[in-house]
């Protein structure tokens, strides 16, 4: 019991310093959002850096006489801010849902697809490659249209 409780608390003060480390959010080529605790090194685009709210170390504890009624502006503004990203982050993940099931009912309904390669020219996917891209669109649905009608 006792090596149980030594290691319970020894795992909660290793993961005390990871819980106030800055998130950086930034979107690849592909219009895909990644969030990550170090910015990309070889990325060449826009990151954004983003607070974890109520995270250890970026706010003060809350007193009794703190309320929404006396909220300081810095907080109010940090909190719409945060709002603000979560709206965004909402808005993309439905586009990205709205991409998803628009590339599996177009592979569904389509016998023969054609895709752009690299120089410009087209050509056909084979069985194969359909049936993955299928599956591609299957797992992008699983991960984007959570709780959403189809």
């Amino acid at each position: 019991m006792k090596a149980f409780t030594l290691i319970g608390l020894a795992l909660m003060l290793v993961s005390v310093p990871t819980m106030s480390e800055q998130i950086y959010r930034w979107k690849d080529a592909n219009g895909t959002v990644h969030f990550g605790t170090k910015p990309p090194e070889a990325f060449k685009g826009n990151v954004d850096g983003m607070e974890k709210p109520n995270a250890i170390g970026n706010e003060k504890p809350s007193t009794p006489a703190s309320n929404e009624l006396n909220t300081p502006p810095a907080a109010s503004q940090n909190q719409t801010k945060y709002e603000e990203q979560l709206r965004q982050l909402d808005t993309e993940k439905r586009a990205a849902c709205d991409r998803a099931l628009a590339n599996r009912k177009s592979l569904l309904n389509s016998h023969r697809i054609q895709i752009k390669q690299a120089d410009g020219t087209y050509r056909m996917l084979s069985h194969e490659e359909k049936l993955e891209q299928l599956r591609d669109a299957d797992e992008a649905i699983t991960a984007y249209c959570e709780g959403r009608e189809e």
